[in-house]
């Protein structure tokens, strides 16, 4: 049993309908997902708007830049990289600037949160897969419920909690990834890959 909400969110484009969010309370997780043709920005704010102060969040999206574009930038000797930050480079993400508006949708989210009294965090539902995970074919291919709901039994099993909802698609798979992503760090044994000055990943 867990003493505070804890957030996963697999943040998808704006009218896509593939934003979903996985939320642990107590030892249940339950599981929201945006509607195609609506905002998923306003979706995501309309869900947590009622979480206690000091509940985290783990998005997978970017909520920063590389270095370069800060304003300390201006002071660097060696040639800087415009595309990635370092915690990129170390988890072979992609970069937020080919993400665009997906990383400046994020970045504002983020502080909006974080204004409402929320703990942010980036994370990487598939660094979380791949560490958490023994027999990893099929992840992402053709959607496989069997499959995917043999994998959340994994989880279930290493971290103590219990999936209340149905599993439709892996949006939502990612979305449990990036919750576990959030317990791990509440549980003090996330591991992190980054710069603190620049952004960093937990996973």
């Amino acid at each position: 049993m867990f003493t505070m909400v804890m957030v996963g969110i697999d943040l998808g484009s704006q009218l896509a309908g593939t934003t979903a969010i996985a939320f642990l309370n107590g030892d249940e997780v339950i599981i929201r997902q945006s509607n195609k043709g609506k905002s998923a920005d306003d979706f995501v704010q309309n869900q947590l708007k009622e979480l206690p102060v000091g509940s985290l969040i783990g998005i997978d999206a970017p909520l920063s830049l590389p270095e370069v574009y800060s304003k300390e930038a201006l002071d660097l000797t060696e040639e800087p990289d415009f595309h990635y930050r370092e915690c990129d480079k170390e988890v072979k993400a992609m970069s937020p600037m080919f993400l665009g508006g997906l990383t400046a949708r994020a970045m504002k989210l983020s502080h909006h949160l974080q204004q409402e009294g929320l703990k942010i965090f980036e994370v990487y539902p598939k660094m979380v897969f791949q560490n958490s995970i023994q027999n990893r074919g099929g992840y992402k291919k053709k959607w496989n419920r069997e499959l995917a709901l043999n994998w959340v039994k994994e989880l279930e099993d290493k971290f103590g909690f219990h999936l209340q909802s149905d599993l439709e698609n892996w949006h939502q798979f990612d979305a449990i990834l990036a919750l576990t992503a959030t317990l791990k760090i509440y549980r003090g044994d996330a591991q992190k890959v980054g710069d603190e000055n620049e952004g960093v990943i937990y996973f």
